[in-house]
């Protein structure tokens, strides 16, 4: 028996967990120990309860603001690592340091990671690493630099990241990488959702090989009201959103995460209809004609597989990414990012959504392909190969 490490370490969200929680079954049912290191343990909790594998906290830095960083955000997944330290050898190196510590501690064999790249410093040229995740969050490790966002240059000269790694690496005595993207490479990259989705789709060697678990069945029952939203009030501009839709006089529900019951009160006496807890979410989008939410690729694959319009409000880069992912496909349409929209923008794109035929055709048959397309094989390659590396 060996000791697996599953660890989360940036991003929101219950999806990093939940995309390592069929990985751990399998391997416990290998006879393999696994233990989970996770960014949140509130939401990891709530997902592992139930499971019987240990957890621990997962080290991670709080991003911080980076010079020049205005409305245009960052502008390579550079930056993104820049802002948790990436730029900074001393705060790079607590990080390290505590994921080595832990390493040590649990006398971990092998580690599956997802989105966890201070972990891969620490654990590079020491164990094996199986990097999983949607495509945002692992650029290919074989380019020889993080490919920009947009055509501007990133923020922090990624020159400069590099040498704080090497610094970082010479300090614990450590192999150091050649580049930034060979720190995501390790003993393998899994790219665990639908090719149309990866957002490095065009400059991997391999295919994003699907997602983990497969997908629900396409819905065959008619709507019966307008809209379903999945939201946040953590983001700062989804106020917006909920004026727009009460004043749209349209009928739907809404989940509302990172709500008061006091805010909740505050819609409801708008005329919306808030749930209090999270819907099942087959029941929640079959009830309804369009979905609206920030565009997490766990929804988003879901909507898809589904097949309902969807009106996207993405709150940062990569949900921008799965955004216009679907407008390629031509089944949702997208607020502008950075919050530059109005209530009234909204009622008139849920307005669009329902009124356009294609959305709905276009959205009825990609489910129809998913469909067809059958499961991925996953699970089973990523299981494999991690088998391999234990043998």
């Amino acid at each position: 028996m060996a000791r697996v490490l599953l660890a989360w370490e940036l991003g929101d969200g219950f999806g990093h967990v939940t995309r390592l929680v069929p990985i751990a079954r399998r391997l416990r049912d290998a006879g393999h120990d696994c233990v989970f290191a996770m960014r949140s343990l509130d939401n990891a909790h709530t997902v592992l309860d139930r499971e019987g594998f240990r957890l621990v906290q997962a080290p991670f830095a709080v991003p911080r603001p980076l010079p020049g960083n205005t409305a245009g955000g960052m502008q390579s997944f550079g930056d993104i690592l820049a802002a948790v330290g990436f730029a900074d050898p001393p705060r790079l190196d607590a990080l390290v340091t505590g994921w080595e510590s832990l390493l040590d501690l649990l006398d971990i064999r092998l580690v599956v990671a997802d989105y966890s790249p201070a972990l891969c410093i620490a654990a590079f040229g020491r164990l094996p690493v199986i990097n999983i995740g949607d495509g945002f969050v692992l650029p290919p490790g074989h380019l020889d630099h993080m490919p920009t966002f947009h055509d501007r240059p990133p923020l922090v000269p990624e020159e400069r990241l590099v040498a704080a790694v090497r610094t970082v690496q010479e300090r614990h005595g450590r192999p150091v990488p050649p580049n930034l993207p060979a720190i995501l490479a390790g003993a393998g990259q899994f790219v665990v959702t639908l090719p149309e989705l990866d957002f490095y789709g065009d400059r991997r060697r391999e295919p994003a090989i699907g997602p983990l678990l497969p997908l629900p069945a396409p819905l065959e029952r008619a709507p019966e009201e307008d809209y379903f939203g999945y939201l946040s009030l953590g983001y700062q501009h989804t106020r917006k959103v909920l004026d727009g839709l009460a004043a749209s006089g349209r009928k739907g529900r809404i989940y509302l995460r990172d709500a008061t019951p006091a805010q909740m009160r505050e819609y409801r006496d708008k005329g919306l209809v808030i749930h209090d807890t999270p819907q099942p979410m087959r029941e929640a989008v079959e009830r309804a004609a369009v979905v609206v939410h920030h565009g997490g690729v766990g929804t988003v694959e879901t909507v898809l597989a589904l097949g309902r319009p969807q009106l996207i409000v993405p709150r940062h880069q990569e949900q921008r990414g799965n955004a216009n992912a679907l407008g390629r496909l031509k089944v949702a349409v997208s607020m502008r990012s950075g919050g530059v929209f109005e209530p009234r923008h909204v009622t008139e794109a849920l307005a669009h959504l329902l009124a356009e035929r294609s959305f709905r055709d276009n959205a009825a048959a990609t489910a129809r392909r998913l469909a067809a397309a059958g499961p991925s094989d996953a699970l089973d390659r990523i299981i494999a190969r991690c088998l391999e590396l234990l043998d």
